[in-house]
C-alpha cells in the first residue's frame, strides 16, 4: 500500500500535520499545480509494488470554508446535491468523482467537521482493472 497524504500550505492545513524525515504526516505542498502532481506521481512510482493501492488523503483547512456539516455528509455524493445558490453549481462534482473512483474499483471517504476542515481519502488500485484481472486468473 502506498500512502500519500497532502494538503496545501495556503489551505489552512496546520503546520503540525506536516510530515518530516522522522514523522509521517501530511505532505504540505506550496500549490496544487501540474508540476506538483507530476512530482507526486513520480515519487509514488519509485516505490510501487505489485498489488499496491494508492491512498490519497486530501485536506482543506477550515479557513477555506469547506467544512461540511454532519447532517450533509450522507448526501454529498448524491447527484445534483448542492448547498450553493441556484446557478452557482450543479452538485455533480462529488457525484462524478464517486462514480469514477468506483469504476476503478476504489473507495472514497469524507471526514469533516464545522470549524475543523475537511479530508477526503481515496483508495485506488495502482494497476488497471485489466491487469488485476489477468493476475487473478
Amino acid at each position: 500500500m502506498l500512502l500519500f497524504s497532502f494538503g496545501s500550505t495556503t489551505s489552512g492545513s496546520p503546520p503540525e500535520w506536516g510530515a518530516n524525515i522522522t514523522r509521517p504526516g501530511v505532505n504540505l505542498l506550496n500549490d496544487f499545480s501540474e508540476a506538483s502532481a507530476s512530482r507526486i506521481v513520480h515519487e509514488m512510482r519509485q516505490h510501487q509494488k505489485a498489488g499496491d493501492q494508492l491512498i490519497a488523503s486530501i485536506h482543506w483547512g477550515s479557513n477555506w470554508g469547506y467544512d461540511i456539516p454532519s447532517e450533509q455528509i450522507a448526501r454529498i455524493y448524491d447527484p445534483f446535491f448542492t448547498t450553493k445558490a441556484i446557478g452557482r453549481g450543479t452538485g455533480l462534482g462529488l457525484s462524478i468523482t464517486y462514480g469514477i473512483v468506483r469504476e476503478h474499483d476504489g473507495t472514497i471517504h469524507c471526514d469533516s467537521a464545522v470549524g475543523q476542515g475537511t479530508r477526503f481519502r481515496l483508495a485506488l488500485p495502482m494497476a488497471p482493472a485489466a491487469a488485476r484481472n489477468v493476475r487473478a486468473n
